[in-house]
């Protein structure tokens, strides 16, 4: 009984720790081939804490520019050249245990017509402004 109790503590704390690590790890930035795409209407952007969000309509999702208002992006240009328009988001796959459903993305990149107006991607080298 005794033991079956300690394979089972032993089991947890496993559990736990690969559930830490997992929350800790960094969101991966993935070659542009690699990343899902989102395209829709954008309905909302707005700016809480350091990071800018993005709405698409008919999306469940909330999409995210991490530091964004650290890396000098303009939310109220975001809102006026954005809003309302068909843009694409493109955002690793990947699981955090802070976000088990995956209701929010972390974004690599948006673009609006043929404008990057954002990314982080290796083959991008910069962020882009507008």
């Amino acid at each position: 009984m005794l033991k079956n109790h300690r394979w089972f503590v032993l089991i947890l704390l496993a559990l736990l720790l690969y559930l830490g690590t997992q929350s800790l790890s960094p969101v991966p930035i993935l070659p542009e081939k690699r990343c899902l795409i989102a395209e829709g209407v954008v309905s909302d952007i707005n700016a809480d804490g350091h990071d800018i969000f993005i709405t698409l309509n008919d999306n469940s999702k909330r999409f995210y520019i991490n530091r964004g208002l650290d890396k000098d992006l303009d939310v109220e240009n975001l809102i006026e050249k954005l809003k309302g328009k068909k843009i694409n988001l493109k955002y690793p796959s990947y699981w955090t245990p802070l976000d088990p459903l995956s209701h929010t993305r972390h974004l690599s990149k948006v673009e609006y017509r043929d404008s990057v107006w954002y990314s982080e991607l290796r083959e991008d080298q910069n962020s882009f402004k507008h």
